[in-house]
Order: structure tokens, then sequence, then C-alpha cells
């Protein structure tokens, strides 16, 4: 049988580190310096500038992120958190919510102007929201061009942009959109 190596001994001079305490560098995200980041994500920045104003670099707060994100994972499978991990899951649920905000005040303005009957706001908010059913198009593959019959089989196109647009007034738009009954609709879902 071969014998188990003794474990070095410390010098006995060397002071005894007490228990359940880290060695190493102290991180840079302090409290306040979270706290900072928040705010300024709240208010609509980007991370990186977000990092900036709280005193830290981009990478010190992408690696925070980082590390929130993996306790996040590893409470999500069930396993047990130190009180660290905890911490970083609690910055995790915070960053998420901080990085909506900004998103859900910029869509009370645009459904207010909506609710405002602006024809303007409704399209673009159509346009962005269902890309597939209102994004600009140049084109419709399966329509036939009514004002051209020498060219059957050609596409008929349509100019969807604002230029295209500009000859109408809001009031004409409305009406075509409330005889579509699609002003309607949207303001039902906005309710």
């Amino acid at each position: 049988m071969s014998e188990q190596p003794e474990a070095p001994l410390a010098a006995p001079d060397a002071p005894e580190r007490p228990r359940g305490r880290k060695s190493g560098r102290k991180l840079k995200m302090t409290p306040e310096a979270r706290q900072k980041v928040l705010q300024a994500l709240k208010g609509g920045h980007h991370r990186s500038t977000a990092a900036a104003f709280a005193g830290v670099s981009r990478w010190t707060l992408y690696r925070f992120i980082a590390r929130a994100e993996k306790a996040q994972r590893k409470a999500d499978r069930g396993h047990r958190l130190t009180k660290a991990e905890k911490d970083l899951c609690l910055f995790c649920t915070d960053l998420a919510a901080a990085e909506v905000t900004p998103e859900v005040a910029a869509l009370d303005v645009v459904t207010g102007a909506i609710r405002q009957k602006d024809v303007n706001a409704a399209f673009r908010f159509l346009e962005l929201r269902f890309r597939d059913r209102w994004g600009r198009q140049t084109q419709i593959a399966n329509a036939k061009d009514p004002d051209h019959p020498e060219r059957p089989g050609e596409p008929l196109k349509l100019d969807l942009s604002p230029g295209g647009l500009a000859g109408r007034s809001k009031e004409e738009l409305l009406a075509e959109l409330e005889a579509r009954g699609i002003v309607p609709e949207l303001l039902s879902r906005l309710g």
C-alpha cells in the first residue's frame, strides 16, 4: 500500500488565515457601482455607457454580468447558492428589469400618440411590431397591376415609404384605416 502524503505545514510564525474568507483582489463592482449601472440602464443608456458612469470598465461590467448569469443558471438548476451568489442573482434580475424600463416608457409614448389618432405613429408602430404584415414592401408578388393590363403577371408595385404616403392627408389615411377596421382593432389591443 502507498502512503498518503502529509499536507505541508505552514511556517510556525505565519498568521493563520480566517476560515470562510477568500483572498485575492476585491471586485470593482461595489454596491454603489451596481446601483449606478442600474440607474444608467433605467435611463436607456447602453451597458458600456452605464459602466463608464459607474466608474468601471465595460469589461469589468461584462465579467460581472457573466458571473451573475452563471449564478442565475446555477439557481435555475436547483443548486444551493452562497450569499454572494444570491446577491449576483438579485443583480441579474434587477439588470433585466432596468434594461426593459426605457422600452416600456417609449412604448407608452407611442401608444399615447396612437390613442390621439396620430396616423404616423400608428403606421410606424404597425410597421415595426408586425413587420411581416405591415413592414415596408416594394412589391406584392401575387397581385396584378390594374393600371397596366398590357403587362400581365408583373407584380403590383407599391410605395409604402413616407414619401409615397406624403400626398395623402392624415384624415384620408385615418379614414382608410377606420374603413378597414384597423384603427379600432389597434386601439382595442392597446386598451
